[in-house]
């Protein structure tokens, strides 16, 4: 490929629908990834700063990889999925026993909290909040993939299942 049909292909794949995904917190700056392009990042001072300069990084990935001869990974197009409003979930007794409690104390169904507990969890996650969680907790990689700090994991946005889980116990 010589350089005027890369910089065609990159104006090409920058059109596409991938999916970009920016988190941090004022305080510490925010970082934005494209899931589709591994290793394709970059950060800024504002949410909107990082994803600014995601096009950016996102046409130097693309214009790496072509010029190795590399395949570039195809957008998903998310918008054709169906989901169902349905999925199982598996989880110790001792907290389905927590969560029910909590459910009755609050008069809703079991499914009516869990599902609250769950959007509240959702909006933390998208607002970049994050908490540690104690020692003994299964350490889940942060969002950049790396492991957390040996002394904690970090789990977006459960601040509501905290006051839920102490107000059942």
């Amino acid at each position: 490929m010589d350089q005027a049909e890369i910089e065609a292909r990159i104006v090409e794949l920058l059109k596409l629908p991938y999916e970009k995904v920016v988190w941090g917190s004022a305080e510490d700056g925010y970082a934005a990834v494209v899931t589709e392009l591994p290793g394709c990042m970059t950060d800024g001072v504002t949410a909107q700063e990082a994803l600014e300069r995601l096009d950016e990084a996102m046409a130097a990935w693309i214009e790496t990889q072509l010029a190795r001869g590399e395949a570039i990974p195809e957008a998903k197009d998310r918008g054709l999925v169906e989901y169902s409003g349905r999925f199982n979930l598996r989880l110790p007794k001792s907290l389905h026993r927590q969560l029910a409690e909590c459910a009755e104390q609050e008069g809703v169904s079991l499914n009516q909290l869990t599902m609250m507990l769950v959007a509240q969890g959702l909006a933390g996650a998208t607002s970049g909040a994050l908490r540690p969680m104690p020692r003994s907790a299964e350490r889940a990689p942060l969002p950049n993939g790396s492991a957390p700090e040996q002394d904690e994991t970090l789990v977006p946005g459960t601040e509501g299942v905290d006051r839920a889980l102490a107000r059942a116990e």
